[in-house]
Formats: structure tokens, C-alpha cells, sequence
């Protein structure tokens, strides 16, 4: 597991960032709200979710502005239609299938079940033809998940850890940062690489996520004896590492330091 997703890496991380914003410490317990609060005070971007609870707030409620206006920048739409909407009939499955990839997860690493509600305080959930989760940079706090009717526990585990992970490494780029370029630079022809993700050609900070994200994946697939699942998620993986080292002066100190973890620690022999 990165380290970045490990929970006593996110709980500093999470301190750092409400005493630079509130200019004191916190106490353990009261971490998660703070967190939250200071995120919905810096970012654009809002988000509804549960007081003193581990609980993840579902947004669903397309009538909410907050949802409506988060929703459209996570699914890249204009306007949010009915056709968008998950009705609560709909959501009831959706609820126990969160629930039941929480507990796979924890299953697989009982550390990761104490990160996830520290990063995500809450899932808004929307139909999206083309995509079936999401984060953006900057808007930390919320991801978007748009469960398939079919979807099993290992779906929802997958997506779940799939953006978290996001989440864990956006937050380290808010501490430390991560590269030493800005998204321009970053997206120009010269610094395209191709991510073990999607396999096309992205900007280098998208396919360094990717990189992590599928590193994670590995790690999750093989802790469950799916190798072949996690090998279909490795020779992709390292491709994009050899380009992401071939152009590692686009990282800071803390981006190489992922990267070298990825490299060493993270690609076990399947």
C-alpha cells in the first residue's frame, strides 16, 4: 500500500492542513470534521457531510445545489437532467453495496478501512454514460460513483480504493507537492505519457495518479488471489513507470519518493 494512503501518513497530512487553515491543533477525534470543514472553507467546490460520524453522506438529491453544481464538474455535463438521477429505490442497493466493499476492504487491510472515511466524506452518486467514478484536484472531500446494476462487492471495493487513492495523493500534493511544473507544462506534447489506466497519452500528473491508482489496484487484487486481475494491471503499470522515470524531472522530492515506492515496494511478483 502507498504510504500515502496509510492511515497515520493521511491523519498528519489532515493536521497539517487544518493548522495552517485554523491555525491550531486538533484533537484525534475531532480530525475528520475539521478536515472537512476547512476543505469546504478553501475549495470552491462544497460538499455535505456527517458530523462526529465515519459514515459517508450519499448525495443523491439532484434538487440540492450543492449536489447539482459538485455533480456537473465530476461527470463533465452542463445541466443535470432527470435522466442524471438515482432514485431512492435505486440508491437502497447502492447503500449495501458501499457497505459491503467497506468491509472487503477491510478484510484486505484493516488499515485502508480507517483512511477511506478520513478522505471521502461523501459519495455523490449520479448516472453517467461513460464514467463509473471520479475525483477532480481541488476539490477534495467528495468523490462521484455511479454504480452498474451488476456491480458485486469487489466493484464497489475497486471503485471505492480506485478514488481514495486519488484523494490520499491529492492531499499530498496540497502539503508537499508533487511536481516540480505547473498542469500547463505538464499537458504539453513533450510530457505526455501513457497512463496504466486508460492507456492513451495523458498529462504527466494525470498519468502519475494513474500509476498510483494501479499500483494500489495490485496490491488490493493480489491480497484477494486474483492474480490474473492483478497482472492484467501490471505490465501496463510498467510501461507507464519506465516513461514516468524517463521525465522524472517534472516530480518534486515527495512525487519521486512515490514513484519509488511504486517501483519497489508496490510491483510484487505475481
Amino acid at each position: 500500500m502507498l504510504s500515502s494512503l496509510r492511515s497515520a501518513h493521511v491523519v498528519k497530512n489532515e493536521r497539517t492542513l487544518v493548522n495552517t487553515i485554523e491555525g491550531s491543533d486538533i484533537e484525534a477525534d475531532d480530525l475528520r470534521n475539521a478536515y472537512f470543514a476547512c476543505l469546504n472553507k478553501i475549495q470552491n467546490d462544497k460538499f455535505h457531510f456527517k458530523l462526529d460520524s465515519s459514515e459517508f453522506y450519499l448525495g443523491f438529491d439532484h434538487k440540492d445545489p450543492m449536489i447539482a453544481e459538485f455533480l456537473k464538474k465530476l461527470m463533465e455535463v452542463s445541466t443535470i437532467t432527470p435522466d442524471h438521477a438515482f432514485s431512492a429505490e435505486e440508491v437502497k442497493p447502492i447503500e449495501n453495496g458501499i457497505l459491503q466493499g467497506l468491509e472487503l476492504l477491510a478484510k484486505y487491510d484493516s488499515d485502508i478501512s480507517k483512511t477511506i472515511p478520513m478522505l471521502v466524506g461523501c459519495i455523490l452518486l449520479g448516472k453517467e454514460r461513460n464514467s463509473v467514478s471520479s475525483s477532480l484536484w481541488g476539490s477534495l472531500g467528495a468523490i462521484f460513483l455511479n454504480p452498474r446494476s451488476n456491480w458485486d462487492s469487489l466493484d464497489y471495493a475497486d471503485s471505492i480504493l480506485h478514488e481514495a487513492t486519488h484523494q490520499a495523493v491529492f492531499l499530498d500534493q496540497m502539503i508537499y507537492g508533487l511536481y516540480n511544473s505547473d498542469n500547463s507544462e505538464m499537458a504539453q506534447e513533450h510530457a505526455l505519457i501513457r497512463s496504466a489506466i486508460r492507456k492513451t497519452k495523458r498529462s504527466y500528473d494525470l498519468a502519475f495518479h494513474s500509476a498510483c491508482v494501479s499500483a494500489t489496484l495490485i496490491g488490493f487484487y493480489s491480497g484477494l488471489n486474483r492474480y490474473e486481475k492483478a497482472k492484467s494491471l501490471q505490465v501496463p503499470l510498467l510501461n507507464t513507470i519506465a516513461e514516468l522515470k524517463a521525465k522524472a524531472s517534472f516530480l518534486s522530492v515527495r512525487g519521486k519518493e512515490i514513484l519509488s515506492e511504486i517501483e519497489g515496494n508496490l510491483l510484487i511478483k505475481i
